[in-house]
């Protein structure tokens, strides 16, 4: 007798549920799910790119904000200690008999000033004179494409003039040893000693485009060793200066106008008369009497201290939000129209498209030698 499992026929799976089986076994995405799952990668991505380009950008910005400021103090630096040079003399070529005024043998009665300059002015063309053939306003008439927005920015010339350090007296008696503390604004330490009180070192200041293959403004310096007679080639200090500004502290000087004497000595200054302190600032052009040369140097000889305005910008693209701005080197105060007396009203209008960073900065540099040479 057959056993019940054998009485029950053998169940068997149909050929079309093997097929269905196998079907479901080995399916893979729909379309619809990879367009789905596509889609949400390429967000992914986007998202990833997008913080990349951000945090790239910020760290750009920032590099560039840390060269800018380093940029500003080193001229902030290099300018005060260049400056507070002016005037200064051996003691070979010093009187101390008389107020401690510097003599004058041989040289003339009436020598250049230790400080003087030019408002809104371009560098003379006269390679063998370039402060005689240059003039104050001349930027505007004279700006050429090389220069860019440095020239039309109108900044100013700024001349400095001073003699070297002597060791010890030794140079009295025809010795040469110098302590190498003067230098020129090229950054070049003063070997020499003078011979007379006109061997003086003449370093100027002023903005311009080094190259035009990569116009770039940058603070140039230009100097004058000595009694030499030859001007060394431009030298760039600091790239990226869009404006240099420069007003003078002034004592007992009113603008354009004869100075009043100064009161005899061993007398009290009164009546306009100077007391070696500053009591406004001018540009160099307020500091010219037109048609006396005399009175013009003897407004710059009481020159007591200098305030500087830069602007100074980054590379293309370092600002992380550009916007349209306007910065000024000095407090605004009036109006173009209306030149004030005691400011200056030049500043450098920003467009919205531009994408460099920049700072403003000002600084005061008050003179410590005896400027009445």
């Amino acid at each position: 007798m057959s056993s019940p499992q054998e009485v029950l026929p053998k169940m068997t799976a149909h050929p079309y549920q093997k097929i269905a089986m196998k079907y479901h076994a080995n399916r893979g995405f729909t379309l619809v799910e990879l367009m789905v799952a596509l889609a949400l990668s390429l967000l992914i991505v986007a998202a990833s790119v997008s913080a990349l380009l951000v945090s790239r950008q910020g760290f750009s910005s920032v590099d560039a904000a840390s060269q800018l400021r380093d940029n500003a103090r080193f001229a902030t630096d290099f300018i005060t200690r260049l400056s507070v040079q002016s005037g200064y003399k051996d003691v070979t070529f010093v009187d101390t008999v008389t107020q401690s005024a510097f003599k004058h043998t041989g040289v003339s009665v009436d020598p250049d000033p230790p400080i003087s300059g030019f408002n809104n002015a371009v560098l003379g063309g006269d390679a063998s004179d370039p402060i005689g053939s240059s003039t104050n306003d001349s930027r505007n008439s004279s700006c050429s494409v090389a220069d860019g927005t440095a020239c039309a920015n109108g900044s100013d010339i700024l001349i400095l003039r001073y003699q070297t350090s002597a060791l010890n007296t030794e140079s009295a008696l025809g010795g040469t040893e110098v302590d190498n503390a003067m230098f020129n604004c090229a950054g070049v330490p003063q070997t020499n000693t003078a011979t007379s009180s006109s061997d003086v070192i003449e370093s100027m200041l002023y903005v311009s485009t080094p190259t035009t293959a990569a116009p770039e403004p940058a603070l140039m310096c230009k100097y004058r060793n000595g009694a030499g007679t030859t001007w060394a080639n431009p030298t760039p200090l600091v790239q990226g200066v869009e404006s240099f500004q420069v007003l003078y502290g002034t004592d007992g000087v009113q603008p354009n106008t004869v100075p009043v004497a100064a009161a005899p000595l061993g007398t009290s200054p009164s009546g306009g008369q100077p007391d070696t302190i500053p009591e406004r600032y001018l540009r160099a052009d307020q500091l010219v009497v037109a048609g006396n040369t005399a009175a013009t140097k003897e407004n710059w000889r009481r020159v007591r201290s200098l305030r500087i305005g830069l602007i100074v910008r980054g590379p293309v693209g370092s600002a992380q939000a550009p916007s349209a701005q306007r910065f000024y080197p000095f407090a605004p105060f009036g109006t173009l129209a209306a030149a004030p007396t005691n400011f200056s009203d030049t500043f450098l209008n920003v467009a919205a498209t531009d994408t460099r960073v920049r700072q403003v900065v000002t600084f005061t540099v008050y003179l410590h030698n005896f400027q009445g040479i």
